[in-house]
């Protein structure tokens, strides 16, 4: 039986699983340490972390100001990949709204404590369509948003019900699984040892 193309099949399937493993992907844990925000502020509809996960869909979590958010996405991501973080109080010149974000391989849930973690950039909700897309360069596993917003500057502030940067969704490039790399080599050391032993 030639195995030969048996093995560059499977070789194949795994580079495509490998590219597959690589697309964008949406958070799956949000840690959530609410800033200052108005004594009316609802919690069931602007202050939940769930409303932050998955595909952009019109509910989103309020940080408050100062508040922080860190997210996990279930794969390690970045690599060079694009990441995008989607506002949904966009382009009102009356009520900028504003945020950090920040990247880490290592956090410890409730703690919010990003020592570890690199600023990546700023975003502010003055964008077309509060879509702010960034590059992230090298591979990390938490994701943080930390709203920097000015109460001063933000017509809304707390006296007219400001609450700070808003999230309705934030994705990430994920990186190929590495376990697939090396299952790729086991499989192309197989058809050499078959060479091998059909010259000997």
């Amino acid at each position: 039986m030639n195995l030969k193309p048996l093995l560059l099949g499977s070789a194949l399937t795994i580079l495509s699983a490998a590219g597959a493993s690589a697309g964008t992907v949406y958070a799956t844990v949000v840690d959530y340490d609410q800033g200052t925000v108005p004594s009316n502020f609802s919690n069931s509809l602007r202050g939940n972390p769930n409303h932050a996960k998955g595909a952009a869909d019109g509910k989103f979590l309020s940080l408050g100001f100062g508040g922080t958010a860190v997210f996990s996405f279930g794969v390690h991501f970045g690599g060079g990949g694009d990441g995008s973080i989607v506002e949904m109080t966009f382009e009102r010149a009356n009520y900028p709204e504003n945020a950090d974000i920040y990247i880490g391989t290592s956090y410890t849930l409730g703690s919010f404590d990003l020592d570890s973690f690199t600023l990546l950039t700023s975003v502010t909700n003055q964008t077309v369509g509060g879509v702010t897309t960034f590059s992230i360069p090298g591979v990390y596993t938490y994701l943080a948003v930390v709203d920097t917003t000015d109460i001063d500057d933000d017509i809304s502030g707390l006296d007219n019900n400001g609450d700070g940067f808003d999230i309705d969704a934030i994705s990430v490039s994920a990186v190929p699984v590495p376990a697939a790399g090396i299952l790729l080599l086991g499989a192309l050391g197989g058809l050499g040892l078959m060479r091998r032993r059909k010259n000997a």
